[in-house]
């Protein structure tokens, strides 16, 4: 074999790294299923590894049908990353694909998640301070004069009801 040219051996050593790379470059390919994650404010996203000689995942997103950019990796044989930096009322579309020292497989399908907006806050009623009364038996206080307010519900909307602690000094009748 010393009578072999350099050439000879290139080509002896190169074609074999050259056709398993082809190989295993083909066997990187993965399917994603979005699923929403308990919280409003983050995706997790799931696939399938149907590859045995993968580095790892690049995850990849767009905003609203624009150019994707990758937002993540993970390590070989994970199948899932949360994207934890979404916007409320924004539409994203992911996809993934392996990887390994040959380059990039193709990429999964494409799935499209929106952000619904947060529900609005419900702030706890208002009611304004009621000074306390003294009063003989057998008297009348009048009107006692208070506001009550609700920022998620209209004034006409509003109800006030009164009870007496005790009835027989105060029955629920004259309230």
């Amino acid at each position: 074999m010393k009578d072999k040219s350099l050439s000879y051996y290139l080509l002896d050593i190169c074609v074999p790294q050259v056709a398993k790379r082809v190989t295993a470059f083909a066997t990187l390919i993965i399917t994603t299923v979005l699923t929403p994650s308990l919280s409003a404010e983050q995706f997790t996203l799931n696939w399938t590894d149907n590859s045995d000689n993968e580095a790892g995942f690049k995850i990849e997103r767009s905003t609203n049908s624009g150019s994707y950019t990758q937002i993540g990796t993970v390590s070989a044989n994970l199948t899932n990353y949360t994207d934890t930096t979404v916007i409320s009322g924004t539409t994203y579309q992911y996809r993934v694909c392996a990887y390994n020292a040959s380059g990039n497989s193709g990429y999964s399908n494409i799935v499209e998640a929106t952000v619904d907006s947060p529900p609005p806050s419900n702030s706890a009623p208002t009611i304004s301070n009621i000074v306390d009364q003294t009063i003989d038996q057998g008297s009348n206080t009048g009107a006692i004069a208070f506001t009550i307010g609700d920022a998620e519900t209209t004034a006409s909307s509003l109800s006030v009801i009164g009870s007496s602690s005790n009835t027989t000094l105060l029955p629920q009748s004259a309230i």
